[in-house]
């Protein structure tokens, strides 16, 4: 679990770093809501839907390959919702801003 150093530091895991699309220089959003730290990626919305097809399209690769389809969302592990919820919901957040 990552844990903060004496000088404020934290390190965001490489996987969530890799699925948010960060990569070094990218500008983020800290705050609270709730009473829980929320930190997003300030990323333009056009280069995270890139990024993320890309990932789509290798997982849609692999599967083909292992030759089993993708399960459906119930049947999908806590990680596997929480990965399809945020890319809803960052969606959603990507439209509000386009709309406005």
């Amino acid at each position: 679990m990552p844990r903060v150093d004496s000088d404020g530091h934290l390190v965001i895991p490489q996987d969530i770093r890799d699925e948010m699309g960060m990569r070094p220089g990218t500008v983020v959003d800290i705050r609270i809501e709730d009473g829980r730290l929320i930190i997003e990626s300030e990323q333009d919305p056009e280069e995270f839907w890139e990024n993320h097809l890309e990932m789509i399209r290798e997982m849609s690769e692999e599967r083909h390959e292992e030759d089993r389809p993708a399960p459906p969302y119930e049947e999908m592990d806590a990680l596997g919702r929480s990965h399809i919820d945020s890319i809803q919901e960052m969606a959603k957040r990507a439209e509000s801003k386009r709309c406005e």
